[in-house]
């Protein structure tokens, strides 16, 4: 369940405040409310959205003392594209305060009228950020700490495009090779097909997501 309202204060700006619950939303409690408020800016050739959101205090799943997110997004394309993305989560019981930011910096730069675009990228999970380490989820076989992203998207048509990326650990000095395969089947749902090609931790996934 969740609730928005949106303000324009003029053309290029939107303010929303938002609410949601529960934090599982499998619960049916209602445990876990959270609310925030979140700012957009958009120009010509950059754009930046920014929010913040606290979740209350919840003993039984997230922290007794409330959690306090807050996340920042610039876009620009001057030739070459470039991006940063940075979501902080602060949680009163964690030891390293620093250990709840994600951050990326990326560039990409297209070819042959967009049908090759190559990217790179810097990225930092921190031990209890929003992308922290699961092994549960942990198709790609990253841990924690700081990567460097690359590759290349080949875009066969306007439905199907193929990412060939290697993602390089700074920290263990290891590689890990993946490619994606996504399909739009009809408006509204994409097949994403991930394989990670490293040779210890083979594995496959597919995905099918839905928008309405």
């Amino acid at each position: 369940m969740g609730a928005a309202v949106s303000l324009y204060p003029n053309d290029d700006i939107k303010l929303v405040g938002f609410t949601a619950a529960p934090r599982d939303p499998f619960l049916n409690d209602g445990s876990g409310i959270l609310a925030g408020l979140s700012f957009e800016n958009h120009w010509s050739k950059a754009s930046i959205q920014s929010f913040y959101a606290y979740e209350i205090p919840n003993e039984g799943a997230g922290s007794k003392d409330g959690i306090h997110r807050a996340g920042l997004s610039v876009k620009a394309d001057v030739e070459v594209g470039l991006v940063l993305d940075a979501l902080y989560t602060y949680n009163y019981e964690a030891d390293t305060k620093w250990d709840g930011l994600s951050l990326s910096i990326g560039a990409d730069y297209s070819f042959i009228d967009g049908k090759l675009i190559v990217m790179a990228e810097y990225l930092y999970n921190g031990e209890t950020s929003a992308t922290a380490f699961d092994p549960e989820k942990n198709i790609l076989g990253m841990t924690n700490r700081h990567y460097i992203y690359s590759g290349f998207t080949i875009k066969f048509n306007d439905f199907t495009n193929t990412t060939i990326a290697l993602i390089s650990s700074m920290k263990e000095t290891s590689f890990v090779p993946f490619i994606i395969f996504n399909h739009d089947l009809f408006q509204g749902a994409v097949l994403t097909i991930m394989a990670n090609l490293d040779k210890d931790v083979f594995n496959c996934s597919a995905r099918l997501r839905l928008r309405f």
